[in-house]
């Protein structure tokens, strides 16, 4: 049986994590993935789109995987940018296969509509399986572009993986004809575990731990609201004189995020994955203002971390913490409420501990890299079967 896979990341580059600030969570994603299938003995291959001159044309990812960057995409920004190019990519990535020669893959799986673009083309010309990894979705399939082109996707892939149970009912909603199978997103333990705070506590010149608030790609506006009310409470003396807001990820371009928060809060601003881990052993509890599409991955690192989480209450989130003495959920805007859990966890540290602790077996038996790549070559192995002895790979 053939142990090559063929990724299709286009949007996010899968090292991205290792050495440049604010990953994306589907580069994340996509990396402890990739990893974690080659720890079972296969290889893959990633396509993925160069976003910078002097990005290299291959990469290695570990001791059985290669980055290919397709440069067709190099500069384009936004999505009707990326529809403009897809066909283009598609050739590009057949004619990489092609000088591949000999070379067989089991299976194409994509993440996000744009890989789907280029995956599904793919799959077809080599007569293999197709997964797909949608990670958000439109409110509606309406006939615009991406909307219509993502119901097609859903419809044409072999298997559909989500996150949770609440984005399988909404892809079932948006195409009842797509096959869907979630698989939750997970962490490498190896990676996310209790340390010791002391390296990250004496950079940042702090006597004790503080409360962490993650900043991702898509959660600005629920960040602001919680720096707004944060910079309120202070002024009105409600935060403890050596209480500290540890401010981590990417804002938005604004000057605004900036100032926002007053003297006790503390912006680390973007920080490369692998330093991470040092920020949650930093913390008492870790805030994560979160929306409906997201991956909950902060939520999970923390736990990992033996730390925490006080989030708002959305489908997600509300799966990583399905154990409620892991934190704490809160309605979703109740940003008081936010605030006001994440200061009686930094108040009372043994019951930050106690809950630290939980949220780690939780992770350890639930969330896990290992767990997650087995769910997807269960997978695998079923579209296999249905599939038979079909795979074939282009020749010159």
């Amino acid at each position: 049986m053939d142990r090559r896979l063929l990724h299709v990341s286009l949007r996010s580059d899968p090292l991205r994590p290792q050495d440049r600030p604010s990953a994306s969570g589907q580069a994340v994603l996509v990396q402890d993935t990739v990893r974690a299938l080659q720890a079972h003995g296969y290889g893959v291959d990633v396509l993925t789109a160069q976003t910078a001159p002097n990005d290299s044309r291959r990469s290695v990812l570990g001791h059985m995987g290669r980055i290919i960057r397709l440069r067709t995409s190099a500069g384009v920004q936004d999505d009707a940018g990326w529809t403009a190019v897809l066909e283009a990519l598609t050739a590009e990535a057949l004619a990489w296969v092609r000088e591949e020669g000999a070379r067989r893959y089991r299976m194409v799986h994509s993440y996000y509509w744009i890989s789907a673009g280029v995956a599904g083309p793919l799959a077809r010309a080599l007569r293999i399986p197709w997964v797909h990894t949608p990670l958000v979705l439109p409110e509606a399939l309406d006939g615009t572009i991406p909307a219509a082109m993502v119901g097609r996707q859903l419809k044409e892939a072999d298997r559909v993986i989500v996150s949770n149970s609440d984005m399988a009912d909404r892809v079932i909603a948006l195409q009842p004809e797509a096959r869907v199978r979630v698989v939750p997103p997970a962490v490498d333990p190896s990676v996310f575990f209790p340390r010791d705070p002391g390296p990250v506590l004496r950079r940042l010149h702090l006597n004790r731990r503080g409360i962490l608030l993650v900043v991702s790609e898509q959660n600005h506006e629920p960040v602001r609201q919680f720096l707004r009310t944060w910079q309120e409470a202070d002024a009105a003396g409600q935060i403890p004189e050596d209480c500290r807001l540890l401010v981590v990820g990417a804002g938005p371009s604004d000057a605004e995020f900036h100032t926002l928060g007053g003297p006790r809060a503390l912006l680390a601003g973007p920080v490369p994955h692998r330093r991470l881990p040092g920020y949650y052993a930093a913390a008492t509890c870790t805030v994560v203002p979160g929306h409906r599409q997201t991956l909950g991955l902060a939520a999970i690192e923390s736990l990992a971390s033996g730390v925490p989480v006080v989030a708002t209450r959305v489908p997600a989130l509300e799966q990583v913490m399905w154990s409620d003495d892991t934190g704490v959920l809160v309605p979703p805007d109740d940003v008081a409420a936010m605030l006001e859990q994440a200061l009686t966890l930094w108040k009372d540290p043994g019951l930050a501990a106690r809950l630290g602790r939980r949220g780690l077996e939780v992770v350890r038996d639930c969330f896990t890299v290992d767990r997650m790549a087995r769910e997807i070559l269960r997978l695998y192995d079923e579209l296999d079967g249905a599939a038979g002895p079909q795979a074939a790979s282009l020749g010159r």
